[in-house]
C-alpha cells in the first residue's frame, strides 16, 4: 500500500520525539488483531470484522507497517525512560522470535522491574533456540530480588519447555542443582 511509507516515517518521527509522544505512539501501535504486529489505535479496532478482502489488504499493510518499525521498536527497549522501555518491548513481543529475542534478552537486563516484567511475560516456546534468552531467564529465576519476578521467570522457562522449569530438570534452584552436580563429582548421577 501507498500509504504504508507515510505511516511509517510518521511513527519513526513520533517514535524518536519527546517522551510523551513516544508513549502516545506505542499506545496506538498496539496491535489489534493476532495477525499483525501493530495497529493503529480505533483505526483498526474492528479489523476482525472488516469485509474479507479489505481485511485482507488491512492485515498485509499492517504486518509490512510493523516490519518497517522493528528497528525503532527495538532501539527504544535501551530508552532513558523506563515506560518507554517497558511500552517497546511489549510492541516486540509478538515479533518473530528471531525479532524480539534480542529485544527481550536486554529487557531483563533492565535496572527496573517493569521492562524486566513484560519481557519475561512475552516468552514464548519460540524462544527455545535462543540459548542467551534462555541463560537470562534461568538468571532471573536463580537470582531476580523479588520472589514474583522469579515466579514469572519460572513461568517463562515453562512457556519455553526449559527443563530447568521442572523438578526432574533440574528446576529446585541453585542449591539443587549443587547437589546434582556433586553428586556427579562423586560418580553419582
Amino acid at each position: 500500500s501507498s500509504l504504508v511509507p507515510a505511516l511509517e516515517a510518521a511513527a519513526r518521527e513520533a517514535l524518536a520525539g519527546p517522551v510523551e509522544r513516544v508513549l502516545a505512539a506505542l499506545t496506538l501501535l498496539a496491535p489489534s488483531t493476532e495477525e499483525a504486529a501493530v495497529g493503529l489505535g480505533p483505526l483498526t479496532a474492528g479489523l476482525a470484522e472488516w469485509p474479507a478482502a479489505l481485511r485482507s489488504d488491512g492485515v498485509a499493510a499492517l504486518g509490512a507497517l510493523g516490519a518497517s518499525l522493528a528497528d525503532a521498536l527495538g532501539a527504544l527497549v535501551t530508552h532513558v525512560d523506563p515506560a518507554v522501555r517497558e511500552a517497546a518491548v511489549r510492541r516486540l513481543r509478538v515479533y518473530e522470535a528471531e525479532v524480539s529475542g534480542p529485544a527481550l534478552g536486554v529487557a531483563l537486563r533492565d535496572d527496573t522491574l517493569a521492562p524486566r516484567r513484560a519481557a519475561l511475560e512475552g516468552i514464548r516456546a519460540a524462544h527455545r533456540d535462543d540459548a542467551g534468552l534462555v541463560s537470562a531467564v534461568l538468571a532471573r529465576a536463580e537470582s531476580a530480588p523479588r520472589w514474583s519476578e522469579r515466579l514469572a521467570a519460572v513461568e517463562a522457562l515453562g512457556r519455553l519447555g526449559a527443563p530447568e522449569a521442572t523438578p526432574e530438570g533440574g528446576g529446585r534452584g541453585r542449591e539443587g542443582r549443587g547437589e546434582r552436580e556433586k553428586g556427579r563429582a562423586r560418580g553419582g548421577g
